[in-house]
């Protein structure tokens, strides 16, 4: 059994529903997913209460879109994904 800690749902880039994720992994015999959706949270209420019903480990996760300057106006796009963050958190939500 193995985990996948990058996935996306329709509430970012993804095409799935976060219930539909689950159910998909369990179908692949995995035993836990991360659910990181780029700059957003929305999934991970929904997740977290799914995969508690379905006894599926599901971790919050996020990945937050940042820019780095290397050098004067060489800027790249860095994606940072956190995992088991404060959801609460209202800094973080704000942005």
């Amino acid at each position: 059994m193995g985990y996948d800690l990058h996935i996306h749902t329709q509430a970012s880039d993804g095409i799935f529903t976060a219930k539909e994720i689950i159910d998909q992994a369990k179908a692949m015999g995995l035993a836990g997913i991360a659910i990181t959706d780029h700059d957003t949270t929305a999934a991970i209420p929904s997740a977290l209460a799914y995969g508690q019903e379905q006894n599926f480990l599901v971790i919050p996760g996020i990945e937050i879109s940042c820019e780095e300057e290397l050098s004067p106006g060489d800027i790249h796009e860095v994606h940072i994904l956190g995992y088991f963050y404060d959801r609460q958190n209202p800094a973080l939500q704000q942005k």
